[in-house]
């Protein structure tokens, strides 16, 4: 993937036209991804697309249909309590170059570092703990 404005090469792991069967992309691209977040690895899944494409709902859910999020959280909360561990989250939007934090009541602008090694970190971002499924 290369950016229209910039000249950074992306390499993706794959990429969806449209999503039919949350579960199945679930199964397929998430679950897999969560030992290797318990191993200390990190994992991104993106979500991208035009407005009202389905973004929020894919990731986000209803409570009839769960979103990749949901089903994220049933797996991992009892692999996490098997371990002893803990879960800290945090949620946020990337809007034209900019980092918004989605925990905070007023969504606020993060700022975006890259440390020596050249890896991103945001800073001032929130982070919640999750013990159970209603802490979401």
């Amino acid at each position: 993937m290369v950016s229209t404005s910039r000249r950074d090469t992306y390499t993706l792991d794959g990429c969806y036209e449209q999503v039919e069967n949350v579960t199945e992309l679930f199964i397929q691209e998430v679950k897999p991804l969560l030992q290797g977040i318990l191993d200390g690895k990190n994992s991104c899944v993106i979500a991208f697309g035009a407005r009202r494409s389905g973004k929020t709902q894919l990731i986000e859910g209803s409570e009839e249909i769960p979103g990749l999020a949901m089903k994220s959280f049933c797996e991992l909360i009892p692999m996490v309590e098997e371990i002893g561990g803990s879960i800290a989250i945090s949620c946020y939007r990337i809007y034209h170059d900019h980092v918004y934090d989605l925990l905070e009541h007023k969504e606020k602008e993060v700022q975006i570092l890259e440390d020596v090694n050249k890896r991103i970190q945001l800073k001032g971002l929130s982070k919640i703990p999750v013990k159970t499924l209603s802490d979401l």
